[in-house]
């Protein structure tokens, strides 16, 4: 009886994870793209020149050490994903700022890179590692933001620094205070829309599905989840015969 058992709980497993997995990576792009029409989009004010809706994706930090992920050597960090990519800025106060694209399969982190900083006018490369002093010196005082193309070969980022105005006078202040905001904007055709079977699958399972509600999203997974622990019950069972009496 628990053979049986068994077998249609994996049976149900593998064709429901499947059938997702395979519907999902065939659905259109448009279906995806509606989602993102009326999206809000939430920034600090002293972004306000920034056209935001510009971009496929934004998102924004405050360079201070207290919201950063964790430290390393002296370098904090936050990491984050932005349009199907996953990053990691790093910053150290007296040095400067470095971009990282993290490259990952399914939860594991198979990969870092740094990206090179461009100064936005001209495409001047200024490196890996962009300084305070770029910082002041690409400063755009009309629009009140220091904006820099950050790019690797696999994508490319806008990357815009600004700070409160009314509480700083220059950007190198509200650097040295841990108060400096970075917007990060990618565009549409730089958007990573390759996703693997094993990111689909843990999506659904962490309650992340594309685009599904978390309320649907958590329907789906509880159940999945109980069938998966029934399952792995009835196999501890089998493989200790004195708990499952032979």
């Amino acid at each position: 009886m628990a053979g049986s058992v068994e077998i249609r709980l994996f049976i149900f497993l593998v064709t429901f994870l499947g059938f997702f997995t395979v519907l999902v990576s065939m659905m259109p792009a448009e279906f995806g793209a509606q989602g993102q029409s009326y999206r809000q989009i939430l920034t600090p004010e002293y972004f306000e020149s920034v056209d935001v809706a510009y971009f496929a994706s934004t998102k924004n930090f405050t360079l201070e050490s207290d919201k950063a992920t964790g430290e390393i050597y002296g370098w904090y960090y936050i990491d984050f994903s932005l349009g199907g990519w996953d990053f990691s800025i790093e910053w150290m106060y007296s040095e400067g700022i470095m971009l990282k694209h993290v490259e990952k399969w399914w939860i594991f982190t198979t990969g870092r890179h740094n990206m090179d900083w461009y100064e936005k006018q001209r495409g001047l490369n200024l490196g890996t590692r962009l300084t305070p002093e770029h910082l002041a010196t690409y400063y755009d005082e009309n629009r009140k933001v220091a904006e820099f193309i950050a790019r690797c070969d696999h994508t490319t980022l806008n990357v815009f620094f600004a700070y409160n105005t009314t509480k700083y006078s220059n950007i190198m202040e509200a650097w040295e205070n841990e108060d400096l905001g970075v917007l990060f904007g990618i565009n549409f055709d730089k958007v990573n829309t390759s996703v693997s079977a094993w990111d689909l699958i843990s999506r659904l399972l962490f309650f992340q599905a594309p685009e599904v509600h978390p309320a649907i999203n958590a329907l789906i997974a509880i159940p999945i989840w109980a069938a998966v622990s029934i399952l792995i019950f009835i196999l501890i069972l089998k493989v200790i015969p004195f708990v499952g009496g032979g």
